[in-house]
């Protein structure tokens, strides 16, 4: 077979909580890819809504869809809820009669290339550890790009993973930063990232823009436990505070990161691989700013 035309079996796992109005998009645009993906699993975390009945559906129309189901965590855990959702998913799976492993979110409508795409990103570069699509939201009629994140790096959203780069980084840790942590586990093992803009994802329904103080105490925590270090989080408490347009809130991230140590928040990079996202960011900061 010639490498260009190898396909790759790709396993989606889509954490899933009262979706309804959006489950339904999501699957009818992964069932019409120009190249299917082996296996859907829906992890259903206690949906009171018609998201089960939407999703059962689905899978009596597709045997690629399987659908597990879970009680709902009763504390909302930012960034650890869907990990863990995702993670029972994963526990379903044998990893190893899969190429790729990706995760998605619930309220995505992929256009139709969007896996054959990243097939072929895996197939041409055999380093290619994650690589993802951009997400768009709707604007007064017309679909733009969210523009939330750093161009190098792949919504948590939408991450696809080569199954040897996921199994080298031990998978993902349930905690809030997990998808910032997982970037930098792969770079620092010579995985590479690659996002691709030409695949342009619908995001249904889009990041929460009411941000409050318990948003950016928690990015405190996260600086924290990716190991930022006081000088790169007060960089980064800035760049947050200046996108959203809420300078008052730079203290709060500052003494969240300093509180952090006290409240006995875990690292999510061992310290070397601090040592290497810390090197990274400071190398972007003076390509930025000293070209």
């Amino acid at each position: 077979m010639r490498q260009e035309n190898k396909k790759l079996k790709f396993a989606v796992i889509i954490p899933a909580f009262n979706e309804e109005d959006f489950i339904g998009r999501c699957l009818n645009s992964l069932l019409h890819q120009t190249l299917l993906p082996s296996k859907i699993l829906i992890v259903d975390d206690g949906s009171t809504d018609k998201t089960p009945h939407i999703t059962q559906e689905f899978s009596e129309s597709s045997n690629r869809i399987k659908i597990v189901t879970s009680k709902p965590i009763a504390v909302h855990q930012p960034g650890a809820k869907i990990i863990k959702a995702f993670n029972r998913g994963l526990r379903q799976l044998d990893i190893n009669d899969y190429d790729v492993v990706c995760k998605f979110d619930a309220d995505l409508e992929f256009p139709n290339n969007y896996i054959e795409k990243l097939n072929n990103l895996f197939i041409q570069n055999p380093k290619q550890g994650l690589c993802g699509g951009i997400c768009m939201i709707e604007q007064n009629g017309t679909w733009k790009s969210e523009n939330i994140t750093n161009s190098d790096h792949v919504r948590g959203a939408l991450k696809a993973y080569r199954v040897s780069a996921f199994k080298a980084i031990l998978g993902l840790k349930a905690q809030m930063g997990w998808d910032t942590a997982d970037e930098f586990k792969l770079r620092y093992r010579n995985w590479q990232i690659y996002v691709d803009k030409s695949l342009k994802v619908k995001h249904l329904k889009p990041t929460a823009t009411a941000y409050q103080d318990s948003y950016f105490k928690k990015q405190g925590e996260v600086f924290y436990a990716l190991r930022y270090g006081f000088l790169l989080t007060f960089i980064a408490a800035l760049k947050i505070a200046s996108i959203r347009n809420k300078w008052s809130k730079v203290n709060l991230v500052l003494k969240s990161y300093k509180s952090s140590k006290a409240k006995q928040i875990r690292f999510l990079l061992n310290q070397e691989e601090g040592r290497f996202l810390r090197q990274y960011r400071w190398k972007q900061i003076w390509r930025k700013y000293m070209p």
